[in-house]
């Protein structure tokens, strides 16, 4: 079965790279998927293209590293990244909740992008309780080029400032009412 299942990961992969060519004209494409797709097959190809970025949902128990530290001028190799982080205890939660959930947000390093900077969301329906999800995403929030004006629903037609670290996390949202066509 886990063969059946690896080679329907390389399929997906496959099915990217063949049409990633027919997308370079376009200046940003970005690739929803979750948790079970977020493994190297698909994660790699992320590399592959200038214009290609992932927000993707991730296992809970993702291994994710804080930022290396400042070089220190000490004879050795510099260290690849930071401190092992927890997503129960190294992110702080928003003070309200944003949509449903209360979120915290960190540029993170994840062995699941070899070794990028990414961007690690942690939601929670509550904040002292356990249940936490993990989203990641290779694309800075800033760099998100989208017209929000067509969004009749909030919170995408309602991000200002202050809300635009929040903006991957919204759009994989849009993963989500895919999922729920696709099922129907």
């Amino acid at each position: 079965m886990w063969q059946k299942e690896k080679s329907k990961m390389a399929l997906a992969a496959d099915m990217v790279s063949q049409i990633m060519p027919v997308l370079s004209n376009i200046n940003q494409v970005i690739l929803l998927f979750d948790s079970w797709y977020a493994k190297n097959d698909m994660t790699s190809i992320v590399s592959k293209y200038s214009n290609l970025n992932i927000i993707c949902g991730a296992k809970c128990d993702s291994v994710l590293y804080d930022l290396p530290p400042e070089r220190t001028g000490k004879r050795g190799r510099p260290a690849k990244h930071g401190k092992w982080l927890s997503i129960y205890n190294d992110f702080e939660l928003s003070n309200g909740k944003i949509g449903n959930y209360f979120i915290g947000y960190r540029k993170v390093i994840s062995n699941i992008f070899s070794d990028l900077t990414i961007m690690a969301y942690v939601t929670a329906s509550n904040k002292t309780g356990s249940g936490r999800r993990l989203f990641l995403s290779t694309i800075n929030p800033a760099d998100i080029h989208i017209s929000c004006a067509w969004q009749e629903k909030a919170p995408l037609n309602q991000t200002g400032k202050e809300w635009i670290y929040y903006i991957p996390l919204f759009l994989y949202s849009f993963r989500w009412n895919i999922e729920v066509g696709y099922y129907e």
